[in-house]
């Protein structure tokens, strides 16, 4: 057939059946293309791979992800003894499953398996009174007065900060500057006082935690984080 005879023949076609043409011609072109483009491609990434197989690469060290402390369940905490100390409002803690506690008039006293002798344990809570001339102010700003008016040797507030209970509840703690009898102005630090407060309000005074041992700080730290009052 000649050409001539093929565009007259084109030319008496309809619209719709040249669209259909043109269509199919253009899905064959682009198949052709793509066959190419395609195997172009191809062989230009198995050039790359060659090329670049032999290459190592260092390694790269990711810092690892810490949740917040109070975002981390604390399994070794829920497995450990409760106490409920039942006067001056009551309250509640958890104490490791190797420790002692003896219970007296005014509070707690606790220690790893009867390793000190009584009086001597290196952490107590207990509450202390505060006097009616400080009976008014709140909490917290007594809290900051609170070394030097219940402990003779104790100068000044040396560091203040305000913590909270696993439980939410808030809590202050406190170090004190010591001023040592005899040595001139040699200051020392005490340990940490954790001051709770009280439930009750017929009473002037709260609840304080006092590390006698610097060795158990961290258990000192857990167990006030278990505080809680009981009614």
């Amino acid at each position: 057939m000649k050409i001539h005879e093929i565009i007259v023949k084109l030319q008496n076609l309809t619209d719709q059946q040249k669209k259909i043409i043109i269509i199919v011609i253009v899905l064959i072109l682009a198949f052709i293309f793509g066959f190419f483009w395609i195997r172009s491609a191809t062989e230009r990434l198995n050039k790359l791979g060659e090329a670049t197989k032999d290459i190592k690469l260092s390694e790269i060290d990711l810092p690892k992800l810490e949740l917040p402390d109070n975002q981390i369940k604390n399994t070794e905490i829920e497995d450990w003894q409760n106490l409920k100390f039942s006067s001056y409002g009551g309250f509640e803690i958890k104490y490791p499953g190797d420790w002692t506690h003896r219970i007296y008039d005014s509070g707690i006293a606790l220690q790893p398996n009867n390793k000190f002798e009584i009086g001597y344990e290196p952490i107590n809570i207990g509450f202390y009174e505060r006097g009616s001339d400080y009976c008014s102010i709140p909490f917290d700003e007594y809290v900051k007065k609170a070394g030097i008016y219940e402990i003779q040797d104790f100068d000044s507030l040396n560091e203040f900060k305000e913590l909270k209970t696993i439980d939410g509840f808030k809590i202050y703690q406190a170090k004190w500057n010591i001023l040592s009898a005899g040595e001139g102005e040699n200051i020392k630090i005490s340990l940490p006082i954790t001051y709770f407060g009280i439930n009750n309000e017929n009473l002037c005074g709260g609840f304080e935690a006092f590390l006698n041992n610097e060795e158990f700080i961290d258990i000192y730290n857990k167990i006030i984080s278990t505080f809680r009052f009981t009614k």
